[in-house]
């Protein structure tokens, strides 16, 4: 698998998004699918960013990985149930603490 793949070059933890399917998680010792929240997709545009911003957010806030994943996850969900990439962007104010 890629992942599979990208921890046999050296990296240290892999993850993959997969749009409406959620992300892939694998840290070596384990890979976890999160699945993403169910929600009714109006736009796309920007849900990578949105679920990058709240991924590095919740890193840096402490969370595992896992957590950060999860938080990317329904951060790229709410992203997508309003149409156009800047209003459809959440912040950290619209969830609560990871």
């Amino acid at each position: 698998t890629l992942s599979t793949e990208l921890r046999d070059l050296g990296v240290g933890t892999v993850v993959l998004t997969l749009g409406g399917d959620g992300a892939l998680l694998a840290d070596g010792t384990e890979r976890v699918r999160i699945p993403a929240p169910d929600v009714e997709v109006v736009d796309t545009t920007g849900a990578g960013d949105a679920f990058n911003g709240a991924f590095a957010v919740a890193l840096a806030e402490g969370a595992t990985p896992e957590e950060a994943v999860r938080f990317g996850c329904a951060a790229g969900a709410a992203s997508v149930t309003t149409f156009d990439v800047i209003p459809s962007l959440p912040s950290r104010g619209d969830f609560a603490p990871v």
